[in-house]
């Protein structure tokens, strides 16, 4: 079927909500597109593939996404101490996104949006795109080293396993609709997400 999208379209990729806002930019050969996010750069895009839809301000949720962490990066407080910090930071990195976590949510949508976020691997490109994810920098080493970087993603790796845990026992044949090959690959990560950040 083909898209109804034109150059200059603002559009999003739903479930890549913290690339921002994108602008189709060229429409390719087969259909593709490629477009200009604010926080991804330029990518190349199957819509009969990628969830896209328009960036219109009247889509409910979507201009309010915000990175879990962003406000906290933004914040200007002073007063916390330097353990009160800790344990804010630790909090907010670790967060899951709403569509994993809201109990309102249909248990299908939720275990599709747990699954979404092993695209994040075990490596220095999962812990970067997380990263950014999180915390809407474009450059998260500015703020915080890279060690800690790390340890908040194992804290992360295993909130986000201990929920896909909890999602499957709430509804295994949920669990059995998302397509094979990706279970797989959730399994295989699930079973090595223990352990540091391969380079």
């Amino acid at each position: 079927m083909p898209h109804h999208f034109a150059f200059g379209d603002q559009i999003r990729n739903t479930a890549r909500p913290e690339w921002g806002v994108g602008t189709v930019v060229r429409l390719e050969p087969g259909g593709k597109l490629a477009v200009r996010f604010e926080s991804a750069g330029l990518k190349q895009l199957d819509p009969k593939v990628a969830p896209l839809a328009a960036a219109s301000a009247d889509q409910p949720g979507m201009e309010a996404w915000e990175p879990p962490a962003a406000a906290f990066f933004r914040s200007e407080e002073v007063a916390l101490s330097t353990s009160a910090r800790q344990k804010l930071l630790i909090e907010v990195m670790t967060r899951l996104p709403e569509s994993v976590t809201d109990p309102f949510q249909p248990v299908q949508a939720r275990i599709r949006a747990c699954a979404s976020l092993y695209r994040f691997g075990n490596d220095s490109a999962g812990l970067m795109g997380w990263a950014v994810a999180q915390t809407g920098l474009q450059d998260p080493m500015e703020q915080l080293p890279r060690h800690e970087l790390e340890s908040l993603f194992g804290r992360w790796r295993e909130v986000r396993d201990r929920a896909l845990r909890e999602l499957k026992s709430l509804s295994p044949e949920d669990w059995k609709k998302i397509p094979e090959d990706h279970r797989r690959e959730v399994e295989r990560q699930v079973s090595a997400s223990r352990g540091p950040v391969r380079s």
